[in-house]
């Protein structure tokens, strides 16, 4: 899969739609999860002068994505493709 960093909204239109609603939400979650990681990082070097490990950074990131994966209402389709990378998540 080919993602466009260009902007935000170039990033979320470079998605698959072709996945099932599930599959799009995990996602969706994991770009907004990235992002927020980046920041969080650099807020707590910047105001409280404390370096995270990425180790534990990828981690939060990892629990956010299932668990937003798990929370989703949406349906996945009959893709083998689909199945592999959400059973890989931990949804």
């Amino acid at each position: 899969m080919k993602l466009d960093l260009s902007s935000f909204q170039a990033l979320l239109k470079s998605l698959n739609r072709q996945c099932g609603s599930q599959m799009l939400d995990v996602c969706v979650a994991a770009v907004i999860f990235c992002l927020w990681g980046i920041w969080h990082c650099r807020n707590q070097v910047r105001f409280r002068n404390v370096n995270l490990k990425p180790v534990s950074m990828f981690s939060k990131i990892a629990a956010n994505v299932c668990l937003a994966g798990n929370l989703s209402k949406g349906c996945i389709k009959s893709r083998l493709d689909d199945f592999s990378i959400l059973y890989n998540v931990g949804i």
